[in-house]
C-alpha cells in the first residue's frame, strides 16, 4: 500500500507553488481550481493524520472530496468555454452525472461516506468528455497560439493524463489481476498530473487567464 503522506506532500507542493504564482493566475474562474487543490491537500492530510497519529485508516472525507472536486472541475471548465452550445453540452453532462450519483447513492450504495467505484468511473468519463469539449473550444479561439500561457489548458492536460491512465489501469487490473500494483500506478499518475499543474502555474500569464 502506498503511504498516504506521499500524496499529501504532492498536493502540498502543488498548492504552495500555486500560491507563489497566485497573482498571475487568479481570477473569478481559476479560484475553483485553487479550491480543488486545497481540498485535495486537506483530505490527504486528514488521511495521513488518521493513519500515523491516531493509528486508524480513516478515509471518510475522500469520497465527498471526489464528488466535490468533480463538480468544481465541471464548473471550472464551463466558465472558460466561450461557445454557448458547448457550454450547454457541458451543463448537460454535469446534470447527467449529478442525477446518476444521487440515484446511485440513494437507491443502490445507500451512503455517500464510503468510496463508490461506479460513481468514480462515471465521474472520470464525464470529466474527460467535458475536457474534450473545452479543448475543442479553446483550439478554435485566439488563444491557440499561446496555450502554454493558459492555466486551464494545463489543468485539462493533467486531468486527461490522469483519468485516461486511471481508467486504463482499472480495466487492465480487473482483467489481468495485478491489483497489487494498482496503488503504485495511481500514485505515479498523481505525481505526473501534479507536475503538469505545476508547469501550468509556472508558465501561466495573467493576460491569457482572464
Amino acid at each position: 500500500m502506498v503511504p498516504t503522506y506521499i500524496i499529501t506532500i504532492i498536493y502540498a507542493i502543488t498548492f504552495l507553488i500555486g500560491i507563489i504564482n497566485f497573482k498571475k493566475v487568479i481570477n473569478n474562474n481559476s479560484i475553483y481550481f485553487f479550491v480543488i487543490v486545497l481540498l485535495g491537500f486537506l483530505v490527504e492530510l486528514q488521511g495521513t493524520l488518521s493513519q500515523y497519529v491516531f493509528e486508524h485508516n480513516s478515509r471518510v472525507g475522500y469520497n465527498l472530496y471526489k464528488i466535490a472536486s468533480l463538480l468544481l472541475y465541471f464548473l471550472f471548465f464551463y466558465k472558460y468555454i466561450i461557445n454557448q452550445f458547448k457550454k450547454r453540452l457541458v451543463a448537460l453532462i454535469a446534470v447527467i452525472f449529478i442525477v446518476f450519483s444521487i440515484y446511485h447513492y440513494i437507491f443502490i450504495h445507500q451512503t455517500i461516506l464510503l468510496f463508490n467505484m461506479s460513481v468514480s468511473l462515471a465521474g472520470a468519463f464525464c470529466l474527460i468528455g467535458i475536457i474534450l469539449v473545452y479543448l475543442a473550444d479553446v483550439l478554435n479561439s485566439n488563444k491557440i497560439l499561446k496555450l502554454q500561457f493558459v492555466l486551464p489548458f494545463w489543468v485539462a492536460i493533467g486531468n486527461m493524463f490522469f483519468f485516461i491512465g486511471y481508467l486504463t489501469v482499472f480495466a487492465l487490473a480487473k482483467k489481468l489481476g495485478f491489483y497489487y500494483m494498482y496503488s503504485f500506478i495511481v500514485l505515479t499518475l498523481n505525481i505526473i498530473m501534479n507536475c503538469i499543474f505545476i508547469i501550468g502555474f509556472l508558465k501561466s500569464k495573467k493576460e491569457f487567464n482572464e
